[in-house]
C-alpha cells in the first residue's frame, strides 16, 4: 500500500519464491513486462483505494481511558507460586505425541499455504 505509490518501474510482491519466477519472467519478457506492470498498477490502485476506505473494526480506548481501566494488582503484596521442581529439565525419549494436541498448527498451514487444519500424526517419519 505504501511503497508501490513511490516506484514507477513497479513493485510486485510475491506470497512466496516459488511464486518469483513467474513474475520474474513477465518483467524480463519485453512483449509481457508493459501489459504485466500496467495490471499489477491496475489491481494495487485498486487495493489501496479499499485500504482508504475501509472503516476500522476495532474501536480503541483513549490513554486514558486504558489507565483507568487498569487491573487492579497490588504487586507488594503479590506471591507467585514456587515451582515444585526449579532447575533445568531434560527431556528424553519424550512421546511428542502428547504435547501436538497442544500446538496451534494453523499458523504453519497459513504460513506454508497448505490446505487443511488437522495436526500431524507422531512419531513423524523424517
Amino acid at each position: 500500500m505504501k511503497i508501490a505509490p513511490e516506484y514507477d518501474n513497479g513493485v510486485v510482491h510475491v506470497l512466496d519464491a516459488s511464486r518469483s519466477v513467474t513474475v520474474t519472467g513477465n518483467l524480463l519478457n519485453k512483449s509481457l513486462h508493459k501489459n504485466f506492470l500496467s495490471e499489477v498498477k491496475n489491481e494495487y490502485d485498486k487495493l489501496n483505494e479499499q485500504f482508504k476506505n475501509k472503516k476500522p473494526v476495532k474501536q480503541y480506548l483513549t490513554l486514558a481511558d486504558a489507565r483507568a481501566n487498569k487491573v487492579p494488582i497490588d504487586w507488594n503484596t503479590f506471591n507467585p507460586v514456587k515451582p515444585l521442581k526449579p532447575g533445568i529439565h531434560e527431556f528424553q525419549n519424550y512421546d511428542l505425541g502428547e504435547i501436538a494436541a497442544y500446538i496451534d498448527w494453523q499458523p504453519f498451514f497459513i504460513a506454508w499455504s497448505c490446505t487443511g487444519n488437522s495436526r500431524p500424526s507422531f512419531p513423524m517419519k523424517l
